[in-house]
Formats: C-alpha cells, sequence, structure tokens
C-alpha cells in the first residue's frame, strides 16, 4: 500500500483540507478536541502544525502537533495530546514513522497518547514498541479507562442499568424542583465557565483559559450542534452545569461544576444534569456516552462510584507513550517538571 505525508501549519490550510480533516475525524470512533482544528483555532498562541497521512488518496491518520522550545539549548519538546487518530494500526504505524523523522532535527522527545484503540491496550503498546514508542506516567495525557453508557439501547434499558440509589436521586431531583436548562448564550456560557474554573482552581485541577474554551464550545460544539451545555437550576439560580462534547459516534462529559454552599450539597444536581445529557446524546445519535475517566488509582474515590450508579461498563484506552532521542534531557525536564509542581504546593 502506498502512503503519503504532508505537514502544514494552520496559517496556510486550505478549507478544503479542513473540512476533509474534520470529516477524518468524525469518521472515526473517537478523537479528543485536543486534535480538532477548531480548537487550535481558539488557541492561535500555541505553537502547532498539522500532520496528514494519506492511503490511495484518503485521510487515514493525523496528529495535531503542539512544540515547546526551549531556546537555551535550541531543542523542543513535541506533543501530540489524545492523538495520533487514525483508522487502523498499519496507518498509525506509516504515520508515526514520518512524524518521528520529521521532529528529529531538533526534539528531545515525542509525546503521544492515541485516542483510538481498536483491539486493546496490549495491541497498541505492541505495535507502538516496534517504533520504539514505550509507555510512560504522564498525568496530562488521556485517561487510560472510562465508563460508557451504550446508546444504542432504549432509554428503558439504559435507566433498568441504573442503581437503586440513583434512580432514587433522581426521582428526588424532580421532587425538589430542580430544573435542566439548555445554554446558548455567550453569557450563559461564560457565566459556566467562570464556575467550571474556580472549581478547579480549588481543587488543583488545571483547565485551558475560559475564552479559548468559550471559543471552542461556541464555534465547534454548540454552533454545529456536536455538543451541549447545561445548567440545574434551583429556586432561580444557576448552582451547577456541565459541558458535553461530541468526538465521533460517543458524547464526552469534559467540564462541569457544582455549587459548593452547604445548603446545597445533598441535592442531587449531577444526577439530574447527567441523565438528560444522556437523553440529549441518545436524541442526537451518539452511540456511546463518555464519563471522561475512571480513576483506576483510587477504585473508591465518589466520583467513580457515582458515575458506576449510571453504568458499569469500564472500557480501557491506549495509554502514553514517548519516544526519546535524547534521554538525559527528557530525564531532566521531567524532574524539572516534578520540582516545580511540588514548589506550587507548598506555596
Amino acid at each position: 500500500m502506498i502512503y503519503s505525508h504532508a505537514i502544514i501549519g494552520f496559517d496556510v490550510l486550505e478549507d478544503k483540507l479542513k473540512e476533509e480533516f474534520m470529516e477524518f475525524l468524525m469518521s472515526v470512533s473517537m478523537h479528543h478536541y485536543q486534535q480538532n482544528l477548531f480548537w487550535y483555532i481558539c488557541n492561535p498562541h500555541l505553537d502547532a502544525v498539522v500532520a496528514i497521512t494519506r492511503r490511495s488518496d484518503e485521510i487515514v491518520a493525523s496528529s495535531v502537533i503542539r512544540r515547546i522550545r526551549y531556546s537555551i539549548i535550541n531543542k523542543s519538546k513535541y506533543l501530540i495530546q489524545n492523538g495520533p487518530v487514525y483508522s487502523d494500526y498499519d496507518s498509525l504505524i506509516e504515520h508515526l514513522k514520518m512524524v518521528t523523522e520529521h521532529l528529529s532535527s531538533d526534539a528531545i522527545d515525542v509525546r503521544i497518547s492515541p485516542s483510538v484503540d481498536v483491539d486493546g491496550q496490549r495491541s497498541v503498546c505492541e505495535h507502538l514498541s516496534t517504533l520504539e514508542y514505550y509507555k510512560y506516567v504522564y498525568p496530562n495525557g488521556n485517561y487510560t479507562s472510562t465508563i460508557i453508557i451504550d446508546l444504542e439501547r432504549s432509554i428503558a434499558s439504559i435507566e433498568a442499568g441504573f442503581s437503586s440509589s440513583l434512580r432514587r436521586q433522581l426521582k428526588k431531583a424532580k421532587q425538589q424542583g430542580i430544573q435542566i436548562k439548555i445554554i446558548n448564550s455567550d453569557e450563559g456560557l461564560l457565566a459556566i465557565l467562570r464556575q467550571v474554573s474556580n472549581f478547579y482552581s480549588k481543587r488543583g485541577i488545571g483547565m485551558p483559559g475560559k475564552d479559548n474554551l468559550k471559543c471552542f464550545i461556541k464555534k465547534y460544539a454548540l454552533d454545529n450542534n456536536l455538543g451541549v451545555v447545561l445548567s440545574a437550576n434551583y429556586h432561580g439560580e444557576m448552582v451547577a452545569g456541565v459541558i458535553i462534547v461530541g468526538c465521533g459516534d460517543r458524547a464526552i462529559f469534559s467540564y462541569g461544576y457544582k455549587s459548593e454552599d452547604a445548603g446545597l450539597r445533598k441535592l442531587p444536581l449531577s444526577h439530574l444534569l447527567h441523565y438528560e445529557a444522556i437523553v440529549w446524546a441518545k436524541e442526537n445519535g451518539y452511540r456511546l456516552y463518555d464519563f471522561g475517566g475512571y480513576n483506576v488509582d483510587d477504585i473508591k474515590c465518589g466520583n467513580n462510584q457515582f458515575k458506576l450508579g449510571f453504568s458499569r461498563n469500564i472500557e480501557l484506552f491506549s495509554e502514553n507513550y514517548i519516544y526519546t532521542f535524547h534521554p538525559i534531557l527528557t530525564k531532566a525536564l521531567d524532574m524539572g517538571g516534578k520540582l516545580k509542581n511540588i514548589v506550587k504546593e507548598l506555596q
């Protein structure tokens, strides 16, 4: 089979290729928004290019590659966050051969986290090891497991899989008058993002800038009906919200928050929000509802138990991998990053 490749800057990406690229992303079973053109259109400050691999003139693999420059040593670290996206393993291998060779002139290392897993973690690992890409721990990479709901069943069948506790909470939510609203306005979206940002900041969870995230959700998700933003309102006040982004055939819970007001803590806000998000995803033709990760290191944590109330279907993804050109520099940079995080925690 004959493959062809191209690496293109965003400033010279033609409209026809943009359309073809997005069609490819939507054709695979899953892609993450960090491999989506709209994400980089809304984050123009990021130093990134698009790599595309074709077979018989059809796109079969792609990567949005971010560069982090270290000018003092005239070298760069390259990130393909939640990617490459690929249609089959042969395409992935050919694509990464090209990418690795192209970046070799100044790369310290290349870090990837493939967003599509055809046959399981072991198969991905075996294929990538032939190119000397090996697993490593990367907190900012893709999640390696998640909880999903099969939306090809009826709503009645989906509800039958809910835990008895969840069913009680949903009934309680409706009895207490919690209302779920779809947010379409810029003002409403920004209001939820402010709350999400505060909620995450207090927990030491990183997230993109509010303006950049607002741009992406509006341009990609809301304007194209490829996502939904829901708020939970209690006595006329917005007290919780979720942001769902459609990627391929799955609707992914991407961001959310709930009020930390002591008087509202026992309200089943998140329960009703996710239920309505599941209904929205099914009505809009998605095959899976993805809860955005499952914590394998702390199985009994509250988030896990909450998600397991909706479904006990745990799905495994491929993990994070690295190809290093300069192992000593890679170790030094990783150690520097860890020390920086420790200093932040101590401050």
